[in-house]
Parts: structure tokens; C-alpha cells; sequence
């Protein structure tokens, strides 16, 4: 927790002396819950890793971030990571659920998904779905958290677009 100055530098590779800074501070507040959800990663790709000095590795895996939270045609599985804190304090058999709906148009619910979670102070989740019949068009997931009383304790939610030619000829 803290304030934080962000310096951001970009230079013209064909020109020097092209230069533009911009410098921004930011304020990190402490997390004042004992349960909570980490904010939610799109990926590209998950891998397992076995080196550690990867930049892109957390938690033993390679995650390669979505770039624009866009899944174009080539990405047919949307990918999904975030991690919980302190689900050993919570009561019974803790569970995260997944939802998945258009952000405009029809409000229907395109996919609903549950994910049990292990009784540990720190969990790394991966949810993993095929969405190669997803038609185009912007989405939302929402990730729930719940305890072992069916009570929700806490959500994080991000958008993201599908561009999906293929599936929009199959729904057509």
C-alpha cells in the first residue's frame, strides 16, 4: 500500500530524438478484506513452466496476457486466471462461479460454470472454455465468490470481445 509514480518513456527506433515521456502517480489502498478474489487475467495462453526467471510465469505456469481482451478467430479456447486469498476461513466447501453474458443485445446468460476451491490461505485458479461456436460481439465474465453456506462473499468482472466469423456463419 502506497503511492507510486509510473514513468513511461517511448522512443522513435528511427529517430532518437523522438521522445515522449509521460509520469502518472497512482494510489495502492490495502486490502481490507480477510476473503477475497484477485482481479481477473485474459489469456492468450497458459502453459505449464519450469523456468522461474520468465517474466511471464506465475504460480508455475507461462500465462501470456490477451492482448486488446480480444479473442480473435485463431483463439478458440478463452482462458482465465485470478487467485484467492483465505478461502481456509470461510465455512464449508468454498466455490467460485462463472458467468459469461453478452454485454448488449439479448441479456441471456451464454454460460454458467461452478469451480470447487481448496481449503488454503492462497489458491492460483484457471478456468478454461471452448468458445469456437461464440458468436461476435462483447461479453463480460463474472467470477462469484461463494462459501459452504451458498453466500455470496465477493465478484470481479471483465469484458472482453469475440470476433468469431466462423461461429457467426453457424448461428446464422
Amino acid at each position: 500500500p502506497g503511492y507510486y509514480d509510473i514513468d513511461l518513456e517511448a522512443t522513435d527506433l528511427g529517430d532518437s530524438l523522438d521522445v515522449v515521456t509521460t509520469s502518472q502517480r497512482i494510489q495502492i489502498v490495502p486490502n481490507t478484506q480477510d476473503t477475497y478474489i484477485s482481479d481477473l487475467e485474459l489469456l492468450a495462453t497458459i502453459l505449464p513452466e519450469k523456468q522461474e526467471t520468465n517474466i511471464l510465469n506465475k504460480s508455475g505456469m507461462y500465462l501470456e496476457p490477451l492482448p486488446f481482451r480480444l479473442y480473435y478467430p485463431a483463439l478458440n479456447e478463452l482462458h482465465l486466471y485470478h487467485e484467492t486469498y483465505h478461502i481456509d476461513q470461510l465455512p464449508g466447501q468454498a466455490y467460485i462461479q462463472y458467468i459469461i453474458t453478452p454485454v448488449s443485445g439479448d441479456s441471456t446468460q451464454i454460460l454458467k460454470s461452478y469451480k470447487k476451491l481448496r481449503k488454503e490461505a492462497a489458491n492460483a485458479n484457471i478456468f478454461q472454455l471452448d468458445i469456437q461456436n461464440l458468436i461476435t460481439g462483447p461479453y463480460s465474465i463474472e467470477a462469484v465468490l461463494f462459501d459452504g453456506n451458498k453466500v455470496p462473499i465477493e465478484n470481479r468482472i471483465v469484458d472482453f470481445s469475440r470476433f468469431n466469423p466462423k461461429g457467426d456463419s453457424i448461428f446464422i
